[in-house]
């Protein structure tokens, strides 16, 4: 049985948290609340057996004279009366004192209960589980000393401050610590709360109940620990933050949406202060681009209404000499000083705007300088092809090429379509046919090799025959990397039958000279022969 009420201490007493506390205090009140109240009942009852007993006797001797049976009746009335609101009364008074023992048992604190000289009449039994005696009789002195009772600064409390003959008193004591020694030895704190019990206005004893905080005041040692440890976490994460705060190099802001609180060096560089806490105090928007301002309110709005970080958003910022600065502006909530405010963060993209603004700038004259090019490529009647490498696919073709190839050039170099390799040949000037792998703009992305002037048939998908010079080289990069190829086609059809036409009018005048018996000869400007027949040979012996 000890074991067992040991047991359930230790479980009741695990850990003690301000709700078990206050849970603690209303068990001992609702204890003396219902001792005193059965209390009273007992002596409202007393009192109305006293008031019958009274009445009874003053009918007998009303009636005295004469009596009879009727004064017999009424006496046998009263007196049946009498006897069922008596045990009418007893009964009530047993199942009081029965709760009252049930309740007095039950608890797992320590009860003890005290009558007017300090000595114990009764206690429940988790005293005698907890402390191994029976302190039945004993005086309060006694099991003080036997409980080994002291302060928790290890006082002994002077004897009139002792819970016990305050609530003698008058007094309602509560909240008292102790350091007492159990049965095994171990040494345990308990909370003491003394109260005292009335009959009607006179006090006859005391209550009092012992509460284990041994655990509860291990689990409070240990979250003051935490609690200094998190503090401390707290001061250092402090610190670093302001130490970032104040080394880093983008301009950093804290402000409660209207005054600057706090601002890093790297604000007051950007806004051309010497001292950066010069802003502070200094209206938020008073820093904003007038045209910004009614943006910058909206955002602040919402992150203290939503608690919300808000994104990156290009502003101005007003300089102190009046000059505007471009940022992107992000802002979000952070605690100050134990307060909610906005921390404002500003990035310096005046140079990159400037970029921006010269790469546009740069972009628009290349365009214009790429579409010059190509209106001249597209007058002059030289093909010219553009191939990048790795994927061998053409990425420009002027409109000489495809007028040369008769076909849009698009697609890889080896075929400017799927399905258009069918469709075009290649020969060389002997009519052989060129593979496609060794066209000289593969050979160019492929092998690096630069083809200067190479005379290449050309036969299209309409039967028709170019003839064509080619001229292909690899474009490099420092490291002697192939990005892309250039080729150049010329159509020297016409002229390649000019010179066919020539040669064919010289045969035949060099056949009719040779046929006349007259001398013939040409001679340029300068007097030098530049033909003579065969007869002019016989007749003079003079040869070219």
């Amino acid at each position: 049985m000890q074991t067992t009420n040991r047991k359930q201490s230790k479980k009741q007493n695990k850990a003690i948290t301000p709700k078990t506390r206050r849970k603690f205090a209303d068990s001992q009140e609702n204890l003396e609340k219902l001792i005193a109240e059965r209390t009273a009942a007992l002596k409202r009852e007393i009192d109305h057996l006293r008031t019958e007993l009274a009445e009874y006797k003053r009918h007998e001797i009303v009636n005295c004279v004469g009596a009879g049976a009727r004064a017999k009746k009424i006496k046998d009335e009263a007196q049946l009366s009498a006897r069922q609101y008596l045990q009418k009364a007893l009964t009530e008074l047993e199942l009081s004192h029965s709760q009252l023992e049930a309740l007095f048992a039950a608890q797992n604190d320590v009860v003890i209960l005290y009558d007017t000289e300090m000595n114990v009449y009764k206690a429940n039994p988790s005293f005698l589980a907890n402390y191994g005696f029976d302190p039945t009789g004993l005086n309060v002195k006694e099991i003080i000393q036997r409980v080994s009772s002291q302060c928790l600064d290890g006082r002994t409390l002077v004897f009139e401050k002792q819970p016990t003959p305050r609530a003698l008193g008058g007094e309602k004591v509560s909240g008292l610590q102790f350091r007492v020694k159990k049965a095994d030895g171990s040494e345990v704190i308990v909370e003491t709360s003394s109260g005292p019990v009335r009959i009607g206005k006179k006090i006859v004893g005391t209550v009092t109940v012992w509460h284990d905080i041994t655990e509860a005041k291990k689990v409070e040692k240990e979250l003051l620990t935490h609690k200094a440890c998190l503090e401390t976490a707290r001061q250092e994460s402090e610190e670093r933050y302001q130490d970032l705060f104040k080394k880093s190099p983008e301009p950093i802001i804290l402000h409660d949406g209207v005054r600057i609180l706090e601002a890093n060096p790297a604000i007051g560089e950007l806004l051309g202060y010497q001292k950066p806490e010069d802003l502070i105090g200094t209206n938020i928007l008073n820093i904003v681009a007038p045209e910004y301002r009614e943006l910058a309110s909206s955002r602040i709005r919402l992150i203290l209404d939503k608690e919300v970080s808000t994104p990156s958003k290009e502003i101005n910022l007003l300089r102190k000499d009046g000059s505007l600065v471009i940022v992107e502006s992000i802002g979000g909530i952070c605690h100050y000083l134990g307060h909610r405010v906005i921390q404002g963060v500003f990035h310096d993209i005046s140079e990159r705007k400037q970029l921006e603004i010269m790469l546009t700038n740069r972009s628009i004259e290349l365009s214009h300088a790429l579409a010059t090019l190509e209106a001249m490529l597209n007058t002059i009647p030289i093909g010219v092809m553009v191939a990048e490498a790795g994927s061998e696919r053409v990425t420009y073709s002027s409109l000489a090429t495809q007028e040369i190839l008769g076909v849009p050039l698009r697609g890889t170099a080896s075929g400017p379509e799927p399905g258009e390799l069918r469709r075009i040949k290649m020969l060389r000037a002997d009519r052989s046919e060129i593979p496609p792998d060794d066209w000289p703009l593969v050979l160019a992305l492929r092998d690096g090799w630069n083809t200067e002037n190479e005379e290449i048939i050309v036969q299209r998908d309409d039967g028709r025959e170019v003839t064509t010079v080619m001229n292909c080289t690899p474009v490099r990069n420092d490291n002697d990397q192939i990005l892309r190829a250039i080729a150049s086609i010329v159509n020297i059809t016409k002229r390649k039958q000019m010179e066919n036409a020539l040669r064919e009018s010289e045969e035949r005048f060099r056949i009719l000279t040779e046929a006349l018996p007259q001398l013939v000869w040409m001679m340029d400007t300068s007097g030098n022969f530049k033909y003579l027949n065969s007869q002019f040979y016989h007749y003079t012996g003079i040869r070219l």
